[in-house]
Protein backbone atom coordinates (compact mmCIF):
# COMPACT_ATOMS: atom_id res chain seq x y z
CA UNK A 1 0.00 0.00 0.00
CA UNK A 2 1.57 3.31 -0.84
CA UNK A 3 2.08 6.66 0.99
CA UNK A 4 -0.66 8.17 -0.19
CA UNK A 5 -3.19 5.12 0.38
CA UNK A 6 -2.81 5.26 3.87
CA UNK A 7 -3.08 9.04 4.17
CA UNK A 8 -6.33 8.65 2.45
CA UNK A 9 -7.19 6.07 4.88
CA UNK A 10 -5.86 7.94 7.61
CA UNK A 11 -8.03 11.19 6.81
CA UNK A 12 -11.21 9.36 6.43
CA UNK A 13 -10.76 7.83 9.99
CA UNK A 14 -9.94 10.66 11.53
CA UNK A 15 -13.54 11.85 13.44
CA UNK A 16 -13.66 14.79 11.49
CA UNK A 17 -16.62 16.66 12.34
CA UNK A 18 -19.01 18.20 9.41
CA UNK A 19 -17.86 21.96 9.67
CA UNK A 20 -14.29 21.08 9.60
CA UNK A 21 -14.40 19.52 6.54
CA UNK A 22 -16.12 22.16 5.01
CA UNK A 23 -14.09 24.72 6.33
CA UNK A 24 -10.80 22.60 4.63
CA UNK A 25 -13.31 22.47 1.43
CA UNK A 26 -13.15 25.72 1.34
CA UNK A 27 -9.61 26.06 1.85
CA UNK A 28 -8.73 23.46 -0.83
CA UNK A 29 -11.49 25.45 -2.94
CA UNK A 30 -9.49 28.65 -3.33
CA UNK A 31 -6.67 26.46 -4.15
CA UNK A 32 -8.02 25.09 -7.02
CA UNK A 33 -9.42 28.48 -8.00
CA UNK A 34 -6.14 30.35 -7.98
CA UNK A 35 -4.94 27.81 -10.29
CA UNK A 36 -7.65 27.84 -12.77
CA UNK A 37 -6.18 31.92 -12.98
CA UNK A 38 -3.48 30.46 -15.26
CA UNK A 39 -6.03 28.30 -17.07
CA UNK A 40 -6.81 29.90 -20.61
CA UNK A 41 -10.81 28.73 -20.54
CA UNK A 42 -11.36 29.43 -16.82
CA UNK A 43 -9.69 33.21 -17.51
CA UNK A 44 -12.33 33.58 -20.23
CA UNK A 45 -15.19 31.57 -17.97
CA UNK A 46 -14.00 34.10 -14.87
CA UNK A 47 -14.17 37.17 -17.09
CA UNK A 48 -17.36 36.07 -19.05
CA UNK A 49 -19.16 35.68 -16.10
CA UNK A 50 -18.05 38.40 -13.59
CA UNK A 51 -16.74 35.46 -11.30
CA UNK A 52 -14.32 36.25 -8.07
CA UNK A 53 -11.12 35.83 -7.54
CA UNK A 54 -12.07 33.94 -4.20
CA UNK A 55 -15.06 33.13 -2.29
CA UNK A 56 -15.89 33.24 1.28
CA UNK A 57 -18.11 30.73 1.96
CA UNK A 58 -19.34 27.32 0.14
CA UNK A 59 -22.44 28.20 -1.10
CA UNK A 60 -21.11 31.03 -3.46
CA UNK A 61 -19.55 28.19 -5.46
CA UNK A 62 -23.51 27.43 -6.68
CA UNK A 63 -23.89 30.71 -7.96
CA UNK A 64 -20.97 30.28 -10.61
CA UNK A 65 -22.35 28.65 -13.85
CA UNK A 66 -22.72 25.62 -14.13
CA UNK A 67 -20.08 23.67 -16.39
CA UNK A 68 -21.70 20.97 -18.97
CA UNK A 69 -20.46 19.23 -21.34
CA UNK A 70 -21.89 20.68 -24.06
CA UNK A 71 -19.29 23.37 -22.95
CA UNK A 72 -16.37 20.88 -22.68
CA UNK A 73 -17.01 20.17 -26.22
CA UNK A 74 -17.80 23.39 -27.80
CA UNK A 75 -14.89 24.99 -26.26
CA UNK A 76 -12.62 21.78 -26.69
CA UNK A 77 -9.55 23.73 -28.39
CA UNK A 78 -9.45 26.08 -26.06
CA UNK A 79 -9.38 23.76 -23.14
CA UNK A 80 -6.57 21.37 -24.47
CA UNK A 81 -5.06 24.70 -25.40
CA UNK A 82 -5.12 24.28 -29.14
CA UNK A 83 -3.17 20.72 -28.88
CA UNK A 84 -0.81 21.86 -26.17
CA UNK A 85 -2.88 19.21 -24.07
CA UNK A 86 -2.67 16.00 -25.77
CA UNK A 87 -4.10 13.23 -23.04
CA UNK A 88 -7.98 12.56 -22.13
CA UNK A 89 -10.78 11.01 -20.51
CA UNK A 90 -13.28 10.11 -22.87
CA UNK A 91 -16.65 9.49 -21.96
CA UNK A 92 -18.45 6.78 -24.37
CA UNK A 93 -21.10 9.12 -25.78
CA UNK A 94 -23.74 6.52 -24.52
CA UNK A 95 -25.81 9.72 -23.77
CA UNK A 96 -24.80 12.15 -26.46
CA UNK A 97 -21.74 13.12 -28.37
CA UNK A 98 -18.16 11.49 -26.85
CA UNK A 99 -16.69 14.44 -24.48
CA UNK A 100 -12.82 14.86 -24.04
CA UNK A 101 -11.48 16.32 -20.56
CA UNK A 102 -7.60 16.61 -20.55
CA UNK A 103 -5.93 14.25 -17.97
CA UNK A 104 -2.63 13.58 -16.09
CA UNK A 105 -1.15 10.55 -15.23
CA UNK A 106 -1.06 11.59 -11.59
CA UNK A 107 -4.49 12.34 -11.68
CA UNK A 108 -5.16 8.73 -11.93
CA UNK A 109 -2.77 7.72 -9.53
CA UNK A 110 -4.53 9.75 -6.62
CA UNK A 111 -8.34 8.53 -7.66
CA UNK A 112 -6.53 5.02 -7.46
CA UNK A 113 -5.29 5.76 -4.17
CA UNK A 114 -8.65 7.36 -2.58
CA UNK A 115 -10.68 4.41 -4.55
CA UNK A 116 -8.82 2.01 -2.60
CA UNK A 117 -9.21 4.03 0.66
CA UNK A 118 -12.73 3.53 0.50
CA UNK A 119 -12.57 -0.31 -0.38
CA UNK A 120 -10.42 -0.50 2.86
CA UNK A 121 -13.59 -0.39 4.79
CA UNK A 122 -14.26 -3.63 3.07
CA UNK A 123 -11.52 -5.55 3.96
CA UNK A 124 -9.70 -5.20 0.52
CA UNK A 125 -6.31 -3.80 -0.50
CA UNK A 126 -5.21 -3.06 -3.48
CA UNK A 127 -3.65 -6.67 -5.35
CA UNK A 128 -6.01 -8.40 -3.82
CA UNK A 129 -7.79 -10.58 -7.18
CA UNK A 130 -11.34 -9.06 -8.04
CA UNK A 131 -13.22 -10.68 -10.78
CA UNK A 132 -13.82 -7.23 -13.38
CA UNK A 133 -16.75 -8.15 -15.59
CA UNK A 134 -16.10 -4.58 -17.83
CA UNK A 135 -16.03 -3.34 -21.21
CA UNK A 136 -13.35 -3.27 -23.69
CA UNK A 137 -14.00 -0.26 -25.96
CA UNK A 138 -10.71 1.07 -25.90
CA UNK A 139 -9.55 -2.51 -27.46
CA UNK A 140 -11.63 -2.72 -30.61
CA UNK A 141 -9.63 -3.07 -33.20
CA UNK A 142 -6.72 -2.88 -31.11
CA UNK A 143 -3.17 -5.43 -31.96
CA UNK A 144 -2.07 -8.46 -29.93
CA UNK A 145 0.58 -5.71 -28.36
CA UNK A 146 -2.46 -3.86 -26.99
CA UNK A 147 -4.25 -6.75 -25.33
CA UNK A 148 -1.35 -8.28 -24.53
CA UNK A 149 -0.70 -4.86 -22.50
CA UNK A 150 -4.41 -5.45 -21.14
CA UNK A 151 -3.49 -8.76 -19.93
CA UNK A 152 -0.54 -7.92 -18.58
CA UNK A 153 -2.45 -4.48 -16.24
CA UNK A 154 -4.38 -6.98 -15.31
CA UNK A 155 -2.66 -9.55 -14.01
CA UNK A 156 -0.63 -7.02 -11.92
CA UNK A 157 -3.70 -5.73 -10.55
CA UNK A 158 -5.29 -9.27 -9.42
CA UNK A 159 -7.89 -8.48 -11.99
CA UNK A 160 -9.37 -11.63 -14.61
CA UNK A 161 -11.24 -9.33 -16.63
CA UNK A 162 -14.54 -11.11 -18.65
CA UNK A 163 -16.64 -9.54 -21.57
CA UNK A 164 -19.78 -7.00 -20.10
CA UNK A 165 -20.51 -6.97 -23.48
CA UNK A 166 -21.19 -10.03 -23.89
CA UNK A 167 -24.74 -11.19 -21.95
CA UNK A 168 -25.43 -14.12 -23.91
CA UNK A 169 -26.04 -17.45 -21.81
CA UNK A 170 -22.98 -18.70 -22.90
CA UNK A 171 -21.45 -15.54 -22.06
CA UNK A 172 -23.12 -15.03 -18.65
CA UNK A 173 -21.99 -18.96 -18.28
CA UNK A 174 -18.14 -18.58 -18.79
CA UNK A 175 -18.30 -15.13 -16.22
CA UNK A 176 -19.64 -18.25 -13.99
CA UNK A 177 -16.87 -20.91 -14.53
CA UNK A 178 -13.94 -17.38 -14.48
CA UNK A 179 -15.45 -16.17 -10.83
CA UNK A 180 -15.31 -20.03 -9.88
CA UNK A 181 -11.86 -20.75 -11.16
CA UNK A 182 -10.48 -17.70 -9.80
CA UNK A 183 -12.42 -17.56 -6.17
CA UNK A 184 -12.00 -13.81 -6.02
CA UNK A 185 -11.94 -11.52 -3.14
CA UNK A 186 -14.05 -8.96 -4.91
CA UNK A 187 -16.86 -9.03 -8.31
CA UNK A 188 -16.40 -5.25 -9.71
CA UNK A 189 -18.26 -4.62 -12.93
CA UNK A 190 -21.75 -2.69 -14.38
CA UNK A 191 -24.44 -3.39 -12.20
CA UNK A 192 -26.76 -4.68 -14.91
CA UNK A 193 -23.65 -7.29 -15.59
CA UNK A 194 -23.31 -8.20 -12.35
CA UNK A 195 -27.12 -8.18 -11.78
CA UNK A 196 -27.15 -10.91 -14.92
CA UNK A 197 -24.63 -13.24 -13.18
CA UNK A 198 -26.47 -13.17 -10.04
CA UNK A 199 -29.60 -14.26 -11.79
CA UNK A 200 -27.75 -16.99 -14.05
CA UNK A 201 -26.51 -18.48 -10.41
CA UNK A 202 -29.89 -18.46 -9.45
CA UNK A 203 -31.94 -19.71 -12.37
CA UNK A 204 -29.47 -22.58 -12.72
CA UNK A 205 -29.50 -23.07 -8.97
CA UNK A 206 -25.67 -22.85 -9.62
CA UNK A 207 -23.21 -23.35 -6.47
CA UNK A 208 -21.03 -20.47 -5.06
CA UNK A 209 -19.86 -22.67 -1.90
CA UNK A 210 -16.21 -22.39 -3.36
CA UNK A 211 -16.38 -18.39 -3.23
CA UNK A 212 -14.38 -18.88 -0.11
CA UNK A 213 -12.27 -15.78 -0.25
CA UNK A 214 -15.41 -13.33 -1.36
CA UNK A 215 -15.67 -10.23 1.02
CA UNK A 216 -18.00 -7.94 -1.46
CA UNK A 217 -19.93 -7.17 -4.89
CA UNK A 218 -19.09 -3.77 -6.38
CA UNK A 219 -21.25 -2.29 -8.72
CA UNK A 220 -20.76 1.17 -10.31
CA UNK A 221 -21.38 2.90 -13.87
CA UNK A 222 -25.34 2.34 -14.00
CA UNK A 223 -28.37 2.79 -11.23
CA UNK A 224 -28.48 0.62 -8.84
CA UNK A 225 -31.88 -0.14 -6.72
CA UNK A 226 -32.99 -1.94 -3.62
CA UNK A 227 -34.03 -4.82 -5.37
CA UNK A 228 -30.67 -4.95 -7.22
CA UNK A 229 -28.93 -5.01 -4.06
CA UNK A 230 -31.73 -7.40 -2.52
CA UNK A 231 -31.03 -10.35 -5.60
CA UNK A 232 -27.45 -9.27 -5.55
CA UNK A 233 -26.75 -9.98 -1.55
CA UNK A 234 -28.74 -13.19 -1.47
CA UNK A 235 -26.75 -14.79 -4.18
CA UNK A 236 -23.96 -13.85 -3.32
CA UNK A 237 -23.93 -13.47 0.64
CA UNK A 238 -21.72 -10.88 1.04
CA UNK A 239 -22.17 -6.99 0.93
CA UNK A 240 -22.99 -4.22 -1.71
CA UNK A 241 -20.92 -1.86 -2.36
CA UNK A 242 -22.01 1.24 -4.43
CA UNK A 243 -19.40 3.26 -6.36
CA UNK A 244 -20.00 6.52 -8.19
CA UNK A 245 -18.32 8.72 -10.27
CA UNK A 246 -17.40 9.13 -13.98
CA UNK A 247 -14.10 9.28 -15.59
CA UNK A 248 -13.90 13.13 -15.60
CA UNK A 249 -14.11 13.06 -12.22
CA UNK A 250 -12.97 9.55 -10.81
CA UNK A 251 -14.91 7.77 -7.60
CA UNK A 252 -16.85 10.77 -6.03
CA UNK A 253 -19.07 8.82 -3.13
CA UNK A 254 -19.12 4.95 -2.25
CA UNK A 255 -20.83 2.89 0.65
CA UNK A 256 -19.61 2.72 3.86
CA UNK A 257 -21.39 0.46 6.48
CA UNK A 258 -23.91 -0.90 4.40
CA UNK A 259 -25.04 0.10 0.63
CA UNK A 260 -26.58 3.19 0.98
CA UNK A 261 -26.16 6.21 1.98
CA UNK A 262 -23.14 7.07 -0.12
CA UNK A 263 -19.93 8.87 1.55
CA UNK A 264 -18.49 11.07 -0.23
CA UNK A 265 -15.07 11.67 -0.93
CA UNK A 266 -14.33 14.85 0.11
CA UNK A 267 -10.53 14.85 0.26
CA UNK A 268 -11.11 15.14 -3.69
CA UNK A 269 -14.28 16.33 -4.46
CA UNK A 270 -16.89 18.91 -3.54
CA UNK A 271 -20.29 17.82 -3.84
CA UNK A 272 -23.41 20.32 -4.15
CA UNK A 273 -27.15 19.75 -5.34
CA UNK A 274 -28.62 22.12 -7.27
CA UNK A 275 -32.20 23.22 -6.47
CA UNK A 276 -33.95 20.61 -8.72
CA UNK A 277 -31.46 18.02 -7.41
CA UNK A 278 -29.15 18.14 -9.75
CA UNK A 279 -25.44 16.47 -8.53
CA UNK A 280 -22.52 19.44 -9.34
CA UNK A 281 -19.17 18.09 -8.50
CA UNK A 282 -15.99 20.74 -8.12
CA UNK A 283 -12.61 19.57 -7.89
CA UNK A 284 -10.51 20.34 -4.79
CA UNK A 285 -7.32 18.17 -5.86
CA UNK A 286 -4.04 19.41 -8.49
CA UNK A 287 -5.34 18.50 -11.68
CA UNK A 288 -4.03 19.98 -15.13
CA UNK A 289 -7.72 20.89 -15.38
CA UNK A 290 -10.26 21.01 -12.89
CA UNK A 291 -13.96 20.89 -12.86
CA UNK A 292 -15.69 23.75 -11.08
CA UNK A 293 -19.28 23.50 -10.63
CA UNK A 294 -19.85 20.57 -13.07
CA UNK A 295 -22.76 19.49 -13.64
CA UNK A 296 -22.40 15.52 -14.09
CA UNK A 297 -25.99 14.93 -15.06
CA UNK A 298 -27.66 12.81 -12.78
CA UNK A 299 -29.62 13.55 -9.75
CA UNK A 300 -29.11 12.96 -5.91
CA UNK A 301 -30.51 13.58 -2.12
CA UNK A 302 -28.40 14.54 0.56
CA UNK A 303 -28.47 12.02 3.62
CA UNK A 304 -25.96 14.72 5.20
CA UNK A 305 -24.86 18.40 4.58
CA UNK A 306 -22.78 21.18 6.28
CA UNK A 307 -21.59 24.33 5.25
CA UNK A 308 -23.00 23.80 1.17
CA UNK A 309 -21.39 20.84 1.30
CA UNK A 310 -23.47 17.33 0.39
CA UNK A 311 -21.06 14.78 2.36
CA UNK A 312 -23.28 11.70 2.08
CA UNK A 313 -25.96 11.07 -0.64
CA UNK A 314 -28.77 9.16 0.57
CA UNK A 315 -29.37 8.01 -3.63
CA UNK A 316 -28.59 8.40 -7.11
CA UNK A 317 -31.40 8.77 -9.15
CA UNK A 318 -30.02 8.83 -13.04
CA UNK A 319 -29.67 10.48 -15.41
CA UNK A 320 -31.86 14.35 -14.25
CA UNK A 321 -33.32 14.36 -18.15
CA UNK A 322 -34.53 11.31 -18.22
CA UNK A 323 -38.34 10.55 -17.25
CA UNK A 324 -40.95 7.92 -18.65
CA UNK A 325 -44.43 8.71 -19.15
CA UNK A 326 -47.60 7.00 -18.74
CA UNK A 327 -51.22 8.29 -19.17
CA UNK A 328 -54.00 8.99 -17.03
CA UNK A 329 -57.66 7.74 -17.57
CA UNK A 330 -58.26 11.70 -18.41
CA UNK A 331 -55.81 11.35 -21.15
CA UNK A 332 -52.91 13.91 -19.50
CA UNK A 333 -49.60 12.78 -19.36
CA UNK A 334 -48.03 11.24 -15.97
CA UNK A 335 -43.93 11.91 -15.70
CA UNK A 336 -42.34 8.91 -13.53
CA UNK A 337 -39.05 8.32 -12.32
CA UNK A 338 -36.96 5.76 -14.52
CA UNK A 339 -36.34 3.75 -11.39
CA UNK A 340 -39.87 3.06 -10.60
CA UNK A 341 -40.96 0.67 -12.80
CA UNK A 342 -37.57 -1.47 -12.48
CA UNK A 343 -37.84 -1.58 -8.83
CA UNK A 344 -41.56 -3.11 -9.31
CA UNK A 345 -40.25 -5.75 -12.10
CA UNK A 346 -37.05 -6.41 -10.88
CA UNK A 347 -38.07 -7.82 -7.96
CA UNK A 348 -39.83 -10.75 -10.11
CA UNK A 349 -38.20 -14.04 -10.34
CA UNK A 350 -36.45 -14.72 -13.91
CA UNK A 351 -36.21 -11.06 -15.13
CA UNK A 352 -32.48 -9.39 -15.89
CA UNK A 353 -32.78 -6.65 -18.13
CA UNK A 354 -35.60 -3.63 -17.86
CA UNK A 355 -35.70 -1.15 -20.69
CA UNK A 356 -37.69 2.03 -22.05
CA UNK A 357 -39.10 2.79 -25.62
CA UNK A 358 -40.92 5.84 -24.96
CA UNK A 359 -43.75 6.89 -27.17
CA UNK A 360 -45.64 10.14 -27.33
CA UNK A 361 -48.64 8.68 -25.74
CA UNK A 362 -47.63 5.09 -24.53
CA UNK A 363 -44.62 3.77 -22.75
CA UNK A 364 -43.49 -0.12 -24.60
CA UNK A 365 -41.39 -1.67 -21.31
CA UNK A 366 -38.71 -4.39 -23.02
CA UNK A 367 -37.84 -7.26 -20.83
CA UNK A 368 -35.11 -10.12 -20.79
CA UNK A 369 -35.48 -13.19 -18.64
CA UNK A 370 -34.52 -16.55 -17.98
CA UNK A 371 -36.89 -18.64 -20.51
CA UNK A 372 -40.69 -17.29 -21.35
CA UNK A 373 -41.73 -14.13 -18.78
CA UNK A 374 -45.51 -14.50 -18.33
CA UNK A 375 -46.65 -11.14 -19.69
CA UNK A 376 -50.04 -10.88 -19.20
CA UNK A 377 -49.58 -11.43 -15.52
CA UNK A 378 -46.46 -8.63 -14.85
CA UNK A 379 -48.72 -6.35 -17.21
CA UNK A 380 -51.36 -7.13 -14.27
CA UNK A 381 -49.32 -6.87 -11.18
CA UNK A 382 -47.37 -3.33 -12.41
CA UNK A 383 -50.94 -1.92 -13.10
CA UNK A 384 -51.52 -2.72 -9.43
CA UNK A 385 -48.29 -2.07 -7.92
CA UNK A 386 -47.94 1.91 -10.02
CA UNK A 387 -52.06 1.99 -8.90
CA UNK A 388 -51.29 1.98 -5.46
CA UNK A 389 -49.64 5.17 -5.48
CA UNK A 390 -51.06 6.48 -8.95
CA UNK A 391 -54.94 5.80 -8.73
CA UNK A 392 -55.60 7.62 -12.20
CA UNK A 393 -52.83 5.72 -14.09
CA UNK A 394 -54.47 4.30 -17.49
CA UNK A 395 -52.67 0.37 -17.83
CA UNK A 396 -53.45 0.23 -21.34
CA UNK A 397 -50.62 2.97 -22.06
CA UNK A 398 -48.06 0.39 -20.69
CA UNK A 399 -47.23 -2.55 -22.76
CA UNK A 400 -44.71 -5.30 -22.14
CA UNK A 401 -42.73 -6.64 -24.55
CA UNK A 402 -40.07 -9.98 -24.06
CA UNK A 403 -36.61 -9.94 -26.00
CA UNK A 404 -33.87 -12.21 -26.03
CA UNK A 405 -31.03 -9.31 -24.82
CA UNK A 406 -30.71 -6.23 -23.65
CA UNK A 407 -29.55 -3.23 -25.67
CA UNK A 408 -26.37 -1.49 -25.62
CA UNK A 409 -24.79 1.64 -25.46
CA UNK A 410 -21.76 2.08 -27.44
CA UNK A 411 -19.89 2.19 -24.53
CA UNK A 412 -20.98 -1.47 -23.44
CA UNK A 413 -23.56 -0.59 -20.84
CA UNK A 414 -27.04 -1.18 -20.24
CA UNK A 415 -29.05 1.36 -22.14
CA UNK A 416 -32.02 2.31 -20.30
CA UNK A 417 -34.19 3.98 -22.94
CA UNK A 418 -33.83 2.82 -26.62
CA UNK A 419 -35.04 4.00 -29.85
Amino acid sequence: MSGTERRQISAYSEANDPSSIASRQLTDFNRVWEKCAGIPFYQSWAREHGLPAQVGSLEEIQLFPPLTKKEIIGRSDEIFQHGAITQAYSTGGSSGEPTRFPAALHEALDNYARTYAARSWWGLQPMDPYLHIWGHSHLFGGGPVQKLKRRVQDTLSGAMRVNAYDMSEEGIAGHYQALIRQNPMSIIGYTSAVFRLARHIEHHKLRTRGLTRLKAVIVTSETVTEPDIEVLERVFGVPVVIEYGSAETGTIATSRGNSFPLQVLHLSNLVQLASEGGIRVTTLTDRIFPLINYDIGDRGEAAERSGGSVLKLAHVQGRAREVVKVRKVNGQMLELSPILPVHILKSEPGIVAVQYRQHADRLEILLTGHGELPLSELAQLFGQRLGTDHPDFDPASVTFEQVPAPVLTKAGKHALFVS
